[in-house]
């Protein structure tokens, strides 16, 4: 794979494990390259029938670990985790600020307007529940790390929960406007740790990454403890 998309972390015939890069569309639909297109030439150049089976998906903007399937039964029972919270999501984010408390459950109810995600007062029609549980990990000068686990996967959930929350994600100029510059060119947020059953052998399956972002730099101390 061109490292310039991710890298492989694990393969087998039913499945890939992929780390994407921060500013890589998991899929564009043919508009430009993407990591889903990348994938099928891995297959194309193996000689190898070029099926690839979306499981989950992660924003462009973050980085993280992913799950592909090569078959259709394993997409079916990948997919089936999803659902059933088998397939375990952890993300880490660098905020801006600290949390109050230090450690707890947010729970909101999300709209959508185009590409934007925002929180209602009140549960409406058109909006979803959106909860997340946090850990901070760290605190350094105005920044905080954060360990989450999602409950739920709604459009944007953690960037717009956290800024609603008052510690929008460092360098997310979407929501919260927070402090942007060259050196976070991406949310400061990372699908750090993925857990599942494989969807054949049913083997306990973990894959873990440490972020590449800049923001996270300052914290590779307390990070080698998770």
């Amino acid at each position: 794979m061109n490292t310039h998309y991710g890298e492989i972390l694990y393969e087998d015939s039913d499945l890939w494990v992929v780390r994407k890069r921060a500013g890589v569309a998991v899929e564009e639909n043919g508009v430009r390259r993407d990591l889903y297109t990348e994938l099928k030439s891995e297959r194309l150049q193996k000689n190898e029938e070029p099926q690839v089976y979306l499981v989950h998906r992660l924003d462009r903007n973050v980085e993280g670990v992913l799950v592909f399937a090569k078959t259709k039964d394993a997409a079916r029972v990948l997919s089936e985790e999803l659902q059933a919270h088998t397939l375990k999501k952890e993300y880490l984010a660098v905020v801006c600020g600290a949390m109050d408390p230090p450690e707890g459950e947010l729970r909101n109810h999300l709209g959508k307007q185009g590409r934007v995600a925002y929180v209602e007062p009140v549960e409406r029609e058109w909006t979803k529940e959106a909860v997340l549980s946090y850990r901070t990990i760290a605190t350094l000068e105005n920044v905080s790390l954060l360990h989450i686990d999602l409950e739920t996967g709604r459009f944007h959930q953690i960037r717009v929960q956290l800024s609603h929350a008052g510690s929008p994600i460092l360098g997310d100029r979407k929501y919260g406007k927070s402090p942007f510059s060259e050196s976070v060119p991406y949310p400061a947020l990372c699908a750090f740790r993925l857990s599942f059953l494989h969807p054949r052998t049913n083997e306990n399956l973990s894959f873990r990454i440490t972020p590449e972002g800049a923001a996270f730099l300052p914290f590779l101390p307390s990070l080698a403890k998770l």
